[in-house]
């Protein structure tokens, strides 16, 4: 879990070398986009906060699950329409 969630992070730090910390910031937060990245970056603390900290095993489990879920819904906002589609096959 520790390993992941830093691989995250350093995937995130990646995009600041390409595009710089400003820009990418301002689009991660911009209106479309700043709820899907409040939550994956809430379930990426939450992820190391219950396997370093608490050390409570199903919590890190469930904050693992869904991180990656919302990785990827942050990722279809870059998507034109994706989030949409996605959404309406969950439905």
């Amino acid at each position: 879990a520790i390993i992941y969630s830093l691989g995250n992070a350093l995937g995130l730090a990646s995009t600041f070398f390409l595009m710089g910390p400003r820009a990418q910031l301002k689009r991660m937060f911009s209106k479309r986009r700043w709820a899907s990245a409040c939550v994956y970056l809430f379930c990426l603390a939450g992820t190391l906060y219950f396997a370093l900290v608490a050390q409570v095993f199903v919590l890190v489990l469930v904050f693992m699950i869904a991180q990656w879920l919302a990785l990827w819904w942050y990722a279809l906002s870059y998507i034109p329409g994706a989030q949409r589609v996605v959404g309406g096959c969950v439905q």
